[in-house]
């Protein structure tokens, strides 16, 4: 009978419900991606899943909440599997994995049989399909009345990105001087003026300047290796800049309101589209989980 659980041994009632359904379970850094798992990309999966953030199982939220999670439930027998966002790279200054421009590398080092690394910064950055951006710039300007936009919204972006990659040398520094910088800093700065700002308060840093020439090394490999057609530039891009200033960036050029990630994960919704390589991952997490 050693293969019998007692419910004395399982710490909590919601893992009792889950190993009742005998469901596994797919632990996501926080609330966020768990609304945007469950109601918006793979609600077909529900019946395969238990899906659940990290802090529903211990304290705290993050990548290592997520791990903590994992192990939690693995002790009271429930299948576990984590994912998480690329930016953990960043907050652990990981450097070269982080800017990885191989896929199959970056899988191999950054993943395993317990967790998977997403392949975007964050999972909002799967939201910023090219045709729902030109969508968001159209409304944006009927709605303000604004004259049209000479460059489309995908161009926009594109330029969004490479802007946020040449202040990658800021950002990553600051976060090793352990100084903090909101999402928001100088997103009201266009182009040229943002980077000279984001390389101002670079210089007022206690740094040797390694790290940002190691920084740019890095991002000149990232545009090296980007593709030239729009689309796929921006898609290669999002997985190197941080979604969060994106998104506050776009806001500003497209005179929109800064809470569009509900909006974009409605289309997506609509549309009956989803994240095809976390949804790839999903289903062999099934497959694999069903033997």
């Amino acid at each position: 009978m050693d293969n019998i659980v007692s419910f004395d041994d399982i710490d909590s009632e919601r893992d009792i419900a889950a190993y009742q359904t005998g469901l596994p379970r797919i632990v996501l850094e926080g609330v966020d991606d768990l609304r945007f798992f469950k109601h918006y990309w793979f609600h077909q999966l529900i019946g395969s899943f238990e899906f659940v953030e990290a802090s529903d199982i211990v304290t705290g939220g993050g990548c290592t909440s997520v791990m903590q999670a994992v192990e939690e439930s693995r002790k009271d027998n429930i299948p576990a599997f984590g994912i998480w966002d690329r930016d953990t790279l960043f907050r652990e200054k990981k450097w070269s994995s982080l800017f990885e421009t191989d896929d199959a590398v970056f899988h191999a080092t950054t993943s395993g049989k317990d967790f998977y690394t997403t392949l975007r910064w964050e999972v909002e950055a799967y939201l910023l399909e090219p045709d729902f951006l030109d969508g968001w710039l159209r409304s944006c300007q009927k709605k303000t009345g604004s004259s049209p936009v000479a460059a489309g919204a995908v161009t926009i972006a594109i330029e969004e990105c490479e802007n946020l990659l040449k202040a990658h040398r800021y950002f990553a520094t600051a976060h090793h001087c352990r100084k903090s910088v909101s999402d928001g800093f100088s997103a009201h700065l266009e182009a040229d003026a943002f980077v000279s700002e984001c390389n101002s308060a670079l210089a007022k840093l206690q740094d040797d300047g390694t790290l940002p020439a190691l920084i740019d090394e890095f991002v000149a490999a990232v545009l090296m290796a980007a593709p030239s057609v729009a689309a796929s530039r921006l898609s290669w891009l999002l997985k190197y800049v941080d979604t969060k200033r994106l998104l506050m960036r776009l806001c500003q050029r497209f005179k929109s309101f800064e809470e569009i990630r509900w909006v974009l994960a409605e289309f997506m919704r609509q549309s009956n589209r989803r994240p095809r390589e976390i949804e790839q991952k999903l289903y062999q997490l099934r497959d694999a989980m069903a033997v």
